[in-house]
């Protein structure tokens, strides 16, 4: 074992009271995925925050705000929220947590019979903890860095319509295929791609009526996605 050593501090963007209670982390596809307990001193509450890393030493923290939110007066979660570690479960993942609305054995000793402490549970759809969001009534833009492949399909998941139809634009997601030079692959432009228009852990992204990515395998690509009313949660090929 190697020494230890302090890995999460809060800092500078963070309220002056917040402590960090504790960290629930496990593995998920490529990275360690956790919740960081958030500990408020001066209301006394505490929220799991969502934060990743790839070596379980160097976390990040882009989303600081609560990954499961505190219910209501009365709610079993009203004062505490302990957010555990992810479990995948078919097309889900499943975060179990335990509540309660009481602060301290005196609150406790307050509340009597009201006093409530639970396991309660958050479900998310397959890889939905964070999504690239589309503009309702028009494409977002979205490019990856450069990478290989291997696989003969490309397959996205996503869901579509965040709007009525009739208060927004339709889901509309077009995939584009670029090239070392940053240019659009011939076969795989914006005008090849055929529109997705509806939502599902496995859609198929093709170009006019093909989707074979064989001739492609190994080289250097980048993907650009056209996302209008819609959430990208991920891609792979297979």
């Amino acid at each position: 074992w190697s020494e230890p050593e302090t890995i999460l501090i809060p800092d500078e963007h963070d309220p002056s009271d917040l402590e960090f209670y504790a960290l629930k982390a496990a593995p998920y596809e490529d990275f360690l995925v956790g919740m960081l307990w958030n500990f408020r001193t001066t209301p006394a509450t505490h929220h799991p925050e969502l934060v990743f890393s790839r070596d379980g030493i160097r976390f990040e923290r882009p989303y600081r705000t609560p990954f499961i939110s505190r219910g209501g007066r009365g709610d079993f979660d009203y004062i505490s929220v302990f957010g555990h570690q992810p479990i995948v479960h078919g097309d889900h993942v499943l975060f179990f947590y335990q509540g309660r609305n009481f602060r301290s054995l005196i609150t406790l000793r307050e509340l009597g019979d009201k006093a409530i402490g639970a396991i309660g549970l958050a479900m998310l759809p397959l890889d939905g903890m964070v999504s690239m969001d589309g503009p309702k009534n028009e494409f977002g833009q979205l490019v990856t860095r450069s990478f290989g492949f291997q696989g003969q399909n490309l397959y996205l998941n996503l869901d579509g319509a965040m709007q009525e139809a009739s208060a927004a634009g339709s889901c509309d997601i077009r995939v584009e295929i670029l090239g070392p030079n940053h240019e659009p692959m011939s076969g795989f432009t914006f005008d090849d791609a055929l529109p997705i228009t509806e939502g599902g852990r496995s859609i198929r992204a093709t170009w006019k009526g093909h989707g074979d990515l064989l001739a492609l395998e190994g080289k250097t690509i980048r993907l650009k996605f056209h996302i209008r009313n819609a959430k990208l949660y991920s891609f792979r090929f297979q």
